[in-house]
């Protein structure tokens, strides 16, 4: 992807001969889109992409092992119009790798996380 910085993709193995995998997924651009310098993905990404960094950080401490594959995928791009994910779809379908789901992790919407927000 010309321009963007590569997706960022960790694979844990299946503990059983599996040929499907789960997809868990955030992305992690934060810029301007196209000559804007606005950039909102500042807050999703960041909260998107730390909430996913949780899970795995569960995965490693309570030694979580997998049935199937399971990828966890940081796209880039997405502010721009989803291509680390179209990209990452793209390479897939080439590689005939059967995906049973891919979790996306949004945004913690901040409303969630203060008890003070009454709107």
């Amino acid at each position: 992807m010309p321009g963007f910085s590569p997706n960022v993709i960790c694979t844990y193995p299946s503990t059983h001969n599996s040929s499907e995998h789960v997809i868990l997924s955030a992305h992690y651009d934060s810029r301007g889109s196209f000559g804007n310098t606005r950039a909102p993905g500042g807050d999703d990404d960041g909260s998107g992409s730390g909430h996913l960094l949780g899970v795995v950080e569960a995965i490693k401490r309570g030694g979580v092992r997998f049935e199937k594959k399971v990828q966890v995928a940081f796209f880039s791009g997405e502010e721009q119009g989803l291509f680390g994910s179209h990209a990452y779809a793209g390479e897939l379908l080439i590689t005939r790798i059967e995906t049973s789901a891919d979790i996306r992790i949004p945004a913690q919407d901040k409303r969630d996380c203060d008890p003070a927000y009454s709107g």
